[in-house]
């Protein structure tokens, strides 16, 4: 979860938001909140790697060193977002 997509949720739940800060608050602070509930999230996150049958795909076919290294980094990252 980013910093924006907390900021969007507490919008979304009636909390105003301008740039004159939030329910009587400065909008710095909350920004800074919504940071570290976003990076505490992330570090919640478990790690998802590659099954045995994804690298036996990867391998079977014809790639060079830099594409199977390549083709592993674009499953992981869509695996982990």
């Amino acid at each position: 979860m980013t910093q924006d997509e907390i900021i969007e949720m507490a919008r979304f739940a009636g909390i105003r938001i301008d740039s004159f800060g939030f329910q009587g608050g400065f909008i710095e602070e909350f920004e800074a909140f919504a940071a570290l509930v976003a990076a505490k999230a992330l570090a919640q996150r478990t790690w998802v790697g590659l099954t045995d049958e994804e690298f036996d795909e990867l391998d079977k076919e014809d790639l060079s060193l830099r594409e199977f290294v390549q083709a592993i980094d674009d499953k992981l990252k869509d695996k982990n977002g």
